[in-house]
């Protein structure tokens, strides 16, 4: 059995004209720091948080040890409000301005995946 062509108005087919595949990890990648790090300490949180230190012990798997985490956000009362300033406020890996200004001026051309620890 053949396989069908894929029309050239279909979301397929406008991915497959991409060029350029471009991969990053965003923690330590895209942007200078650790994300998690960064939210622990901006809202000292050291020792508040049981997530990290089971993640540690390999008691758990990446998954699980991002919900207990956002648990203990919660419990903390750290809003998603607070996250993202703390987020925004992490400078860029050095030369990522770069690369997203590359990006932007051949977004046509271009196809970003986010690849990261948590995915496993």
């Amino acid at each position: 059995m053949a396989a069908k062509p894929i029309s050239a108005d279909t979301p397929q087919a406008q991915q497959a004209k991409k060029e350029i595949l471009l991969i990053f990890d965003f923690d330590n990648t895209i942007i200078d720091k650790n994300t998690d790090s960064e939210i622990i300490k901006a809202q000292n949180l050291y020792g508040k948080c049981l997530s990290g230190k089971r993640y540690l012990k390999n008691d758990l798997g990446w998954a699980e040890t991002m919900s207990l985490a956002l648990a203990d956000l919660h419990q903390n009362n750290i809003s998603q409000k607070d996250i993202d300033k703390i987020i925004e406020d992490i400078p860029l890996t050095p030369g990522f301005e770069t690369v997203f200004e590359f990006i932007r001026q051949n977004q046509e051309k271009c196809e970003c995946i986010m690849l990261s620890h948590s995915n496993r």
